[in-house]
């Protein structure tokens, strides 16, 4: 009997032993602070901290471990409650939405993933994403786009993939696409669109691939325009066809064809404006300067003429004065002879010597005025010779 109860408690105690060590196994590590001897978040064997979501919404399959949410073909018409705050990848594709509320993704703040195609979708709200600050990949493909607001995308500085396949725009605002500066891939394909302004695409400076493909282009300058600066960045935009004109039709954007709708491309034509500019300003001084010329000609000429009429009048009064002087002179030697005619045969070598050098004088004045009168008249000749030679056109 002894022996029977040795061998049952020696049962019990290998009993208790094996469920020992099984319970072992099955608990959870915990990690205790090496700075504090508080109890803290269980760590996994890198270090970082455990992911433990304690729910998930029922119509979604969760993975803790990718952070992800699928909530894909389940007929869904809302955004379903309970989605883990920390999520990185929210998959909302093939389901009813035709509308979604300006808070559905409020506390999603890591949110880098969102797939919200194959739905109903009409329209999008700048609201929907004013806090996926983090969002990275952005799916609106297969809806009922017809329209997006101005400011639909200006929250999402960090995106880098946004796809809007087979919607059905028909025209995007010029800026719609302003603040995404770190975006790589834009999809358009499969849409209604004609046209595209010039500059939309300018600031995207990561932009690889621009699918523009199966849309209903209208083929003009500035769409040729466009594909040319895109071609220059190397940037991908698919195969481009021309939907109108009519003569276009089922032509490629970068067919010679269309090359030929914009006549003068752009640089030529700004050479052309820039090159008539210029010769205009050339032309308009060049009759500034004809018609001062011409002005100073004619003063020079009408100077000249008033120097010459000067002259001639001085030249006039200098002969008469001369006559005159001579004349008194020979009066007052006369009455002197008759009066003092003995002392003037006595001393005829002495009047002589007296009378000669005024005779000289008065000779060589008239010669002096004579000479600057010529001088004058020559340079009056030379100057209406070089005024006629130049001739300004007339306008």
């Amino acid at each position: 009997m002894i022996m029977h109860l040795n061998q049952g408690i020696y049962i019990l105690i290998l009993t208790l032993m094996t469920y020992t060590l099984t319970t072992a196994k099955r608990a959870r590590p915990i990690v205790y602070s090496t700075t504090s001897s508080k109890l803290t978040t269980p760590l996994t064997s890198r270090g970082t901290p455990a992911i433990r979501w304690r729910r998930c919404p029922h119509e979604c399959r969760c993975n803790a471990r990718r952070r992800e949410v699928n909530c894909s073909f389940q007929g869904l018409s809302k955004v379903p409650k309970g989605i883990p705050k920390s999520v990185r990848s929210l998959i909302l594709t093939g389901n009813k939405f035709q509308h979604i509320p300006n808070n559905s993704f409020r506390y999603l703040s890591h949110l880098e993933i969102l797939e919200l195609n194959g739905n109903n979708l009409q329209t999008v709200s700048a609201r929907w994403f004013r806090h996926l600050r983090k969002l990275k990949r952005l799916n609106l493909s297969i809806n009922n786009i017809e329209h997006l607001p101005q400011n639909a995308f200006r929250k999402l500085t960090n995106l880098k993939i946004l796809l809007l396949r087979k919607n059905k725009l028909g025209k995007l605002p010029a800026n719609v696409f302003l603040a995404l500066k770190n975006i790589a891939e834009i999809d358009l394909s499969q849409n209604a669109l004609q046209t595209l302004e010039v500059d939309m695409f300018d600031g995207m400076h990561s932009l690889r691939d621009l699918y523009l493909s199966t849309n209903k282009w209208h083929c003009d300058c500035q769409l040729k325009t466009l594909e040319i600066a895109l071609r220059n960045r190397d940037i991908k935009t698919g195969y481009v066809v021309c939907d109108s004109p009519k003569k276009l039709q089922r032509t490629h954007l970068r067919n010679d064809d269309v090359d030929s709708l914009c006549g003068v491309d752009s640089t030529t034509l700004t050479a052309i404006l820039v090159g008539g500019t210029c010769a205009g300003i050339i032309v308009l001084f060049s009759i500034f300067m004809c018609r001062k010329h011409a002005a100073l000609n004619l003063e020079v000429n009408d100077s000249t003429v008033t120097k010459t009429k000067s002259f001639k009048v001085r030249k006039r009064s200098t002969s008469d004065s001369s006559l005159t002087s001579v004349e008194s002179g020979k009066g007052k030697s006369q009455a002197k002879k008759d009066e003092q005619v003995d002392i003037l045969n006595t001393s005829f070598d002495l009047n002589a010597s007296v009378l000669s050098p005024l005779t000289m004088k008065v000779d060589n004045d008239h010669r002096q005025v004579h000479s600057n009168s010529k001088i004058e008249l020559v340079s009056a000749q030379a100057s209406n010779s070089l005024s006629s030679s130049f001739s300004c056109p007339k306008f």
